[in-house]
């Protein structure tokens, strides 16, 4: 079920992966990440915590491995987005 669920559309590249990015392209990116993380947590917690407990311990564990990637994917482009307002602040 788990393999239904996931990969369903492309992984959302951090924008500074492609180069220089604007400050709306990265907290464009945040707001996505954010979106994804919030949806998959939905699921393995509250109304749904019975399906996360059904799934079994390999597929729970790479539904965390997918949450801990997008928290760090968040960090790293909160991260630029600070950084980017420091040099435009100068």
């Amino acid at each position: 079920m788990a393999s239904k669920i996931m990969g369903q559309r492309p992984a959302t590249p951090l924008p500074q992966a492609e180069g220089i990015a604007s400050e709306f392209e990265l907290r464009n990116c945040i707001e996505k990440k954010l979106l994804q993380l919030d949806t998959l947590l939905n699921c393995c917690y509250g109304n749904s915590a019975e399906w996360f407990d059904e799934i079994g311990k390999d597929n729970r564990d790479v539904l965390l491995w997918i949450a801990a990637d997008l928290a760090g994917d968040i960090r790293v482009t909160h991260r630029s987005l600070m950084n980017s307002r420091e040099v435009s602040n100068g």
